[in-house]
């Protein structure tokens, strides 16, 4: 586990550019309510789609064409885990900040994110691994 200690820097930039949104107290926009939703829960989407791959990264072992199976499914239950944990983290966070409020639907927003990084290291894993067809 030599990689983490530099690799885990870009999960833990994003987790404090969370933490600081976050901590800001009231944050408003003067968009109409529709896009205001829109874009808060966009961005949980993906802020928390940047924590997943960050934290993927962080833990992956060596090149992601050379994990097995079953390597992969431990390394994304390791992932999302700690994924789920900072989405928890963050909204407890809220909760103590004046003019915000812990909303557990956040959460699921945040999900979201882990499973559009999910299709998409899905999606890079899938063709880096396959070998080329050989033709006689």
């Amino acid at each position: 586990m030599k990689h983490i200690p530099y690799r885990i820097l870009p999960a833990v930039c994003i987790f404090t550019l969370t933490w600081y949104l976050s901590s800001v107290p009231g944050l408003q926009s003067d968009f109409m309510p529709v896009i205001d939703f829109t874009l808060r829960k966009g961005a949980h989407m993906v802020i928390f789609m940047l924590q997943y791959l960050t934290l993927f990264y962080a833990l992956l072992p060596n090149n992601i064409s050379t994990i097995s199976y079953d390597e992969w499914n431990e390394l994304h239950i390791h992932t999302a885990t700690w994924c789920l944990l900072l989405a928890l983290l963050d909204e407890w966070h809220q909760a103590f900040v004046p003019g915000r409020t812990a909303i557990p639907m956040d959460v699921v927003y945040d999900s979201i994110g882990f499973l559009l990084a999910y299709c998409l290291l899905f999606i890079i894993w899938n063709g880096v691994r396959r070998k080329p067809i050989k033709r006689g």
